[in-house]
């Protein structure tokens, strides 16, 4: 159950998911698809930046602690964004 909910909670990050909506971000965005694949890259290598790190505290902690603290903060970071897309519309 964990697990896929994990896998659940991932896709989006994921390329399988991410390029379903690839041709609406080109529309919506008027941005060209290779800015769109730059962009997705950039943010898959930032991402991967912060692995280690996790992945010292998963060895220290536990999984279950240290994905409970990522899902706190990824539910925090969106509501933040959400409040400011309502804010700014």
């Amino acid at each position: 159950m964990v697990g896929t909910l994990g896998m659940i909670m991932t896709s989006p990050g994921q390329t399988y998911s991410v390029s379903i909506f690839i041709e609406h971000f080109i529309n919506d965005l008027g941005i060209s698809r290779s800015l769109v694949s730059t962009l997705y890259t950039a943010g898959t290598l930032i991402g991967s930046f912060a692995l280690p790190i996790v992945g010292r505290q998963i060895d220290r902690r536990g999984a279950r602690a240290v994905m409970l603290i990522v899902a706190a903060l990824f539910a925090g970071h969106s509501a933040v964004s959400a409040s400011n897309l309502a804010i700014n519309g």
